[in-house]
């Protein structure tokens, strides 16, 4: 095990994180290192940035996989490289439509709609009847 694992295990786990999130963390920075063939303590803020447009664009990642790479690569540099190195990656989710909320009449006029019978309800008046209750 490399000096810089073991530097990386270490503060991980002083600053307790979750064992799934440790691992992906050092998944996410091998993913790097074997990408380049050297270690990520010897690459630059372009080839990083290059790596990461790589996994989005020619690897096909979701934002969310390449936000946990983002991640790691920041903890890794801040946290555990010899020279802190800086990247410029912004990780933006798609905008999903938030759901229209009631206004107090409409939920006054649901509660107070009519009942009809759900298949649910349909099936409590079965069962009811064939226990004899």
């Amino acid at each position: 095990m490399t000096p810089h694992r073991q530097k990386m295990i270490r503060a991980m786990q002083l600053r307790n994180l979750a064992k799934e999130t440790q691992r992906n963390y050092l998944q996410s920075v091998k993913g790097l290192a074997q990408y380049y063939q050297q270690s990520p303590n010897e690459l630059n803020k372009e080839m990083i940035e290059d790596y990461l447009l790589y996994l989005k664009n020619d690897k096909g990642n979701t934002t969310g996989s390449v936000g946990v790479v983002v991640t790691a690569l920041k903890f890794f540099y801040n946290q555990v490289a010899d020279e802190p190195v800086s990247f410029d990656f912004s990780v933006r989710r798609i905008n999903r439509k938030l759901p229209s909320v009631l206004t107090q009449d409409e939920i006054f006029k649901l509660i107070n709609a009519p009942k009809k019978q759900t298949p649910i309800d349909f099936n409590d008046n079965l069962f009811s009847r064939a226990s004899g209750l």
